[in-house]
């Protein structure tokens, strides 16, 4: 039995538009660490402002992610995991295997799929309220 390399990168022409609004989607899901701090530190504001230069901390379109959120909720649940795995946890790809029972070959089909669905969903969604105004 051969193994087929697979690009969990690649996104096909049509999925580019998707691709950005997933990207987005991914930004707004994400959670942050949370560190906790002892209570007698609690206080403590550091002066570190004066000596370093504010990092940078990309923004995204809220709107936009909530809509996708909402979209997010009618994909089946394999399709959705595999999306979520591919924008938000990043894992390596045999953990994401693991969890979905599948193999690599199927869980790069699973994003492809769950993309176009996704898609297709917003697509359907932008028409029908299109057609209501």
């Amino acid at each position: 039995m051969t193994k087929q390399a697979v690009d969990f990168h690649h996104v096909q022409p049509d999925h580019k538009l998707i691709h950005d609004m997933l990207l987005n989607w991914a930004l707004w899901v994400a959670v942050r660490p949370q560190y906790s701090v002892h209570p007698m530190f609690r206080s403590y504001r550091s002066h570190a402002w004066q000596w370093h230069s504010p990092g940078y901390r990309p923004t995204c379109d809220i709107l936009q992610a909530q809509e996708v959120e909402k979209l997010m909720r009618h994909l089946p649940k394999r399709h959705r995991d595999a999306l979520a795995w591919s924008y938000v946890v990043r894992s390596g790809p045999a953990h994401a295997r693991k969890v979905l029972v599948c193999s690599y070959s199927d869980l790069g089909e699973l994003i492809n799929q769950g993309r176009s669905m996704v898609f297709n969903l917003w697509a359907r969604h932008n028409q029908a309220e299109r057609a209501a105004a």
